[in-house]
């Protein structure tokens, strides 16, 4: 099969500052060319100037400046190469355009959160006119397929839920380095007898780290030791200082003794920041489509204390691999779950969350994909061999 896949454009492929969609693209493709032809369309960058290909998987780079420019050069390319099918991450407005002009092949929408599918990023009838022209729609939770089948019920049967992938190796490497954990400790001054709370993600109201802030004083009165380590910025690769930052250091300027601030973390670091934590935070505020830090911190042997927002609940398995608490319950509930539990419970629950993790593969996830594309693959011969 020869499959093509048109990444936004906002980002390189491989990412280079840690952009997940495009880090998605990059693992799933790797799992393609095992068994396919694939194409990569992704933008130039001064990281990666020009197009590569190795084995079967080629990655070719145009400049963009303006979408309309990039997919332009995109569908042209497509034109020559004509391919079995078509994947169109994130962008629902890329597909009617490529469905002009490839009205044969199939175009597969997949979709990693709903906020390049509303407005003010795309119109309700834009949107209307994307899920009618796509032949399916991929999206990384159960929670998210939902979303979209009950938005737009005339087009619940194309959407398809495929779980996101890990890669272990990284973290069961970092697992080893004790010497790597030991440096990065003394950076960021912490003990071994400091218990560590992380929040590893964008630096947004959304996330919800003020949560966590906020929850401090009363961890405190029974975790006098603890550290809340902040690990990330406001966008990917850029440490600005957005309202909310100041916001919520002016929240926490009593605490700060507590409080250690990592700014951006490239993603080849994420596992040994995790592996110096003992427990990983994510209170999301706002419906999480997947949350890909909880599958980190559980790869990492790490519990995750979590909320139920989105598809979050999907990934943790409440009191098995974390604790996953309810929004409007976290300020009473979050300090009481540190109180109650053992270092040994923690640790136990680590070990669940680590073989949890091992289920979330990247094979999986491109055989989810591989399986939508060969349905509608079938589909198009039999309405070939209908109409001669």
């Amino acid at each position: 099969m020869k499959i093509a896949v048109i990444s936004p454009g906002s980002f390189s492929v491989p990412p280079v500052i840690g952009s997940s969609v495009e880090h998605d693209i990059y693992m799933i493709a790797q799992e393609y060319q095992k068994a396919h032809q694939v194409t990569i369309y992704t933008r130039k960058c001064r990281e990666y100037p020009h197009s590569t290909t190795s084995g079967n998987l080629t990655i070719k780079r145009f400049k963009f400046a303006d979408y309309r420019d990039y997919l332009h050069r995109v569908i042209c390319d497509l034109k020559r190469m004509k391919p079995d099918v078509v994947q169109v991450e994130n962008r629902p407005h890329y597909v009617p355009a490529v469905k002009k002009h490839l009205p044969h092949i199939p175009v597969v929408l997949v979709m990693h959160s709903a906020v390049f599918a509303s407005p003010p990023v795309i119109s309700e009838i834009k949107m209307r006119r994307a899920m009618a022209r796509a032949d399916a729609m991929i999206t990384n939770s159960h929670y998210l397929k939902t979303y979209f089948a009950k938005k737009y019920k005339k087009y619940a049967g194309k959407i398809h839920p495929v779980h996101l992938g890990i890669d272990l190796k990284p973290y069961e490497e970092a697992e080893k380095n004790d010497a790597q954990i030991k440096k990065l400790k003394g950076k960021y001054q912490l003990t071994d007898d400091d218990k560590i709370l992380l929040f590893a993600g964008r630096i947004k109201k959304e996330k919800g780290v003020h949560l966590i802030i906020q929850s401090l004083p009363e961890i405190l009165k029974h975790h006098p030791n603890t550290r809340l380590v902040i690990a990330g910025s406001p966008v990917y690769g850029r440490n600005i200082r957005t309202h909310y930052m100041k916001w919520i250091n002016r929240k926490s300027r009593k605490l700060k003794s507590h409080i250690r601030y990592t700014r951006f973390v490239r993603p080849d670091r994420i596992p040994y920041i995790m592996r110096m934590a003992d427990l990983v935070v994510t209170p999301s505020i706002w419906a999480e489509p997947f949350c890909r830090v909880n599958l980190e911190a559980m790869a990492s042997k790490k519990p995750v204390i979590t909320t139920n927002r989105g598809g979050i609940p999907e990934v943790v398995e409440d009191q098995k691999s974390g604790i996953v608490i309810p929004v409007q319950e976290w300020k009473r509930e979050f300090p009481m779950v540190l109180k109650e539990r053992t270092d040994e419970e923690w640790a136990e629950m680590g070990e669940r969350a680590r073989e949890r993790a091992r289920s979330f593969t990247w094979e999986k996830t491109a055989q989810g994909y591989i399986d939508v594309f060969q349905s509608l693959l079938r589909g198009a011969e039999i309405h070939e061999t209908v109409g001669v």
